[in-house]
């Protein structure tokens, strides 16, 4: 009787449950994924928790990031512990802020860039609140409220109604957009890409799972700053994101620079969209000399491609003039109103 006694209080003791603060984890490989897995398993627990009911809003962890991780280097540790710091230390223990409420309250603020990430213990709800830092954007998720527990945080995101990731969206429409869509997808992408480099933010994951489609009217959101970081002019020397989307400068020297990264990281959803697969290293080898092209597609489109992904980051084109080539510009656009692949008619923007 003793021993039964003492295997069922041993079993017992094995039922101990613990997740790590999102904020205070070191940005290394296991980590992060460790992290991540049990910030995914802990997102739908939170949200049915806190009875959130309202239908225009949602609560994301990480949800739509399955594939990312990080890719460390030893350079890079003493930054990072240093942004950490920053991210932990002007919040006292169980104090709750919104930095939106704050920012309301002051118009006029002359703080620096890294002040609304110091405000908060995870350095994910400040890239977002600094991405919604000054005019709304249209195109980049917007944070409502957030609230931090002493072992998890709750983010409260507006969520487009009704809408699907652009991976789900892509395969609905067979896996291949036509031009006139594809450009209308990524005006709205590279936009939003261009604002938060603006305000200071490098999102490092912009990928199809990470854009929201409304399927009503087509606009399209950036969301899951999950693997971002403070922009600066430095180089970087880790990667955090998916591979798919990782610049070759990364595979070739260990460092990359965020503005020539987040471009080609555009290039390959605009080659996803309008090919239907990833680029792979014999589109590099041809877009290194300017030579690659589809004949389904129009010469702006394949120059775009090749602007965008070219391996030398010196010769791709600044994110900041990428809305004034010519396929955006010359060809005149013209979508559906509704997706064409719902079948719905629709009418010239």
């Amino acid at each position: 009787m003793r021993k039964k006694k003492w295997r069922f209080w041993k079993r017992l003791a094995c039922f101990h449950f613990s997740r790590p603060r999102a904020g205070k984890s070191e940005k290394a490989q296991d980590e992060k994924v460790e992290q991540s897995e049990k910030l995914e398993q802990a997102g739908s627990s939170r949200c049915s928790d806190d009875q959130i009911s309202l239908q225009n809003i949602t609560c994301d962890v990480h949800q739509e990031a399955p594939s990312s991780k990080v890719l460390p280097s030893s350079e890079e540790q003493p930054r990072k512990e240093h942004l950490q710091k920053c991210v932990e230390g002007n919040l006292s223990e169980g104090e709750i802020k919104s930095p939106l409420t704050e920012q309301q309250d002051s118009e006029v603020a002359t703080s620096s860039e890294s002040d609304l990430i110091t405000r908060t213990r995870s350095l994910e709800i400040g890239l977002t609140a600094l991405a919604n830092k000054g005019p709304s954007s249209p195109h980049i998720i917007e944070l409502l409220d957030w609230q931090e527990f002493p072992d998890h945080y709750v983010m409260v995101l507006q969520c487009p109604s009704p809408c699907e990731n652009l991976f789900d969206y892509l395969e609905r429409c067979g896996g291949i957009l036509d031009e006139n869509f594809a450009r209308h997808v990524m005006q709205q992408v590279v936009e939003a890409a261009d604002k938060c480099c603006s305000r200071g933010v490098l999102h490092r994951d912009i990928k199809l799972e990470n854009l929201l489609v409304n399927t009503d009217n087509l606009d399209v959101t950036l969301i899951d700053f999950g693997c971002g970081d403070l922009l600066h002019e430095m180089p970087y020397s880790t990667f955090s994101g998916t591979e798919e989307y990782c610049p070759p400068e990364y595979s070739e020297t260990g460092k990359y620079h965020g503005r020539p990264a987040t471009v080609f990281s555009l290039g390959v959803v605009l080659y996803t969209l309008v090919c239907g697969y990833y680029p792979d290293h014999t589109d590099l080898d041809k877009i290194k000399n300017w030579l690659w092209y589809l004949p389904s597609l129009s010469k702006e489109c394949s120059h775009l491609i090749n602007a965008c992904l070219h391996p030398n980051p010196e010769e791709r084109m600044p994110l900041d003039r990428l809305l004034l080539h010519d396929w955006f510009n010359v060809i005149p656009k013209v979508v559906e109103t509704r997706a064409p692949c719902y079948g719905h008619t629709g009418s010239a923007l």
